[in-house]
Order: structure tokens, then sequence, then C-alpha cells
């Protein structure tokens, strides 16, 4: 079996040379005097010398990690708790802005959401958001009546770009296909030659653009207490579905 970090570094560490020798001189003069060598005595140096290595080892994987965390904090989106379990349905919501750009055959879509994020705990000073694949646009703390205490408001945009070869091969179809299903209904020119209007599935290309935007979303939300210390959490989401008459996407979430 592979050791593990921790047991190679408890195995590295070894009781100060000086306590061994000593515990050694005390053995060899009882054996030349008596023979009798007094348990509690030995017990002594060997406790000492465990004193020692475990404040070396203190020392060495940091002493946060023989204390349990001081600073907690709860993280709510949409008032829903989030867990490092399951997904969690936080909301149907709708995007708040959008458009379609298009170059040299390129077409990106980009959507705008609103999410409220809410962090309980005791002696938070801040709350800073951070993350990967989506600009942040807008952060402000709500006061709202309505609102929890310690929410925020945040506005997120994200892309699906037919160019980003990150992107699954289906949701940039999609992107195509929306595109020109919007052409087709304001009468305008459509971008793909063999686009079939009449087989397109609003739902399902919606599901499919939403999804690869979602899932590679990741947003941290970092938390600083009154003593200067951080903890950052981070959220992911998935896209259980969209309604294209309405525009609503119902949207879950987790702690990663």
């Amino acid at each position: 079996m592979n050791e593990n970090k921790y047991t190679k570094t408890v195995d590295s560490i070894h009781a100060p040379e000086s306590s061994v020798n000593s515990m050694l001189d005390v053995v060899q003069h009882y054996e030349k005097k008596e023979r009798i060598i007094k348990m509690t005595t030995i017990r002594k140096y060997v406790i000492a010398a465990s004193l020692v290595a475990i404040l070396a080892l203190g020392t060495i994987i940091g002493i946060s990690a023989l204390n349990p965390k001081e600073n907690p904090f709860g993280l709510y989106v949409n008032a829903a708790e989030m867990t490092a379990g399951e997904f969690t349905e936080v909301c149907s919501l709708q995007p708040v802005g959008g458009d379609f750009y298009t170059a040299d055959g390129r077409v990106l879509r980009k959507q705008t959401f609103t999410l409220d994020v809410s962090v309980e705990g005791k002696k938070i000073k801040k709350v800073t958001f951070a993350g990967e694949n989506y600009t942040l646009e807008e952060v402000k703390a709500d006061d709202a009546a309505s609102t929890p205490k310690g929410a925020y408001r945040i506005n997120i945009g994200m892309m699906a770009d037919t160019a980003d070869t990150a992107l699954p091969e289906a949701a940039r179809q999609a992107v195509r296909d929306l595109y020109d299903h919007l052409n087709t209904k304001a009468g305008e020119p459509v971008l793909q030659g063999n686009y079939d209007d009449s087989v397109f599935d609003a739902n399902a290309a919606m599901k499919t653009i939403y999804d690869a935007m979602f899932n590679r979303l990741k947003l941290d939300v970092i938390v600083t207490f009154d003593n200067g210390q951080t903890e950052t959490r981070t959220l992911i989401f998935t896209c259980n579905g969209a309604n294209p008459d309405t525009g609503l996407i119902v949207l879950s979430a987790k702690i990663q």
C-alpha cells in the first residue's frame, strides 16, 4: 500500500538525539548500579521526546492541521443551503440579458443571470467572489427586507462560442441552430445552408447550451474574517431543464 503524505511525514520525525542519548544514559546508569530500571523514569523521557516530535509535526504540516477550523460559514444560493453532496435545486430563473454576436461564420451567445448568494457565520469582515468561465458584471449587498442578512446579489455573464473548442460540439451546434431558428422566425437569412427549421427543437437546444455554460462555471466564495483568516468554498452548477416559451431554466448547485 502506498504511504500517504501524512504517513511519510510522521515516519520522518524522530525524537532529538540528545533526548534519546539521555534516556540511554539513565538506563545504563541503573544497570551498573542496581540492575533495576524504574519504568516511570523511562516513561518521562519517552513522553518528553514524543512532545518534541509532536511540536515538530505541527511546524511541518501547520498548526492549523492539529486544530479544528475556527471560522466555518454557511453558504446559500437563492435561500437553498449548499452542501458537498448531491446537487440542490436553487431556482427557476430567467436571463436578465443576452445577445448573439456573429463574425466570419462564428456565432457567440452571451447570457447574463442574477443569483443571490448568502453567507452566514460569525465575525465575517468581507465576502468576495472569483472563479472560472464567467464574467462578474455586478456585485452588491442586498439590503432588501425580503432577503436574508448577508445576501449578495450578483450578475454573472457567460458565453457559448462556436469557436471555443473547449465546448462540446453538441453545444456549439445548438448555438448555430438557435441563431438560425431566430433568424427564420424574423425572416432573416440563416447562417447554415442546410438548416431545417421544421426539425429544430428549441427546448433541447437551450438545455444543451445552458448545460455547457453552467457545467463549467465555478463560483468561488471567499470569506475574510475579523482575525484576517480567509476561507474559500467553490460552487458548481448544473442545468436541469429549459423552457423556450417562458425563457426559464431550472438550476441546481452544490459545493465542490
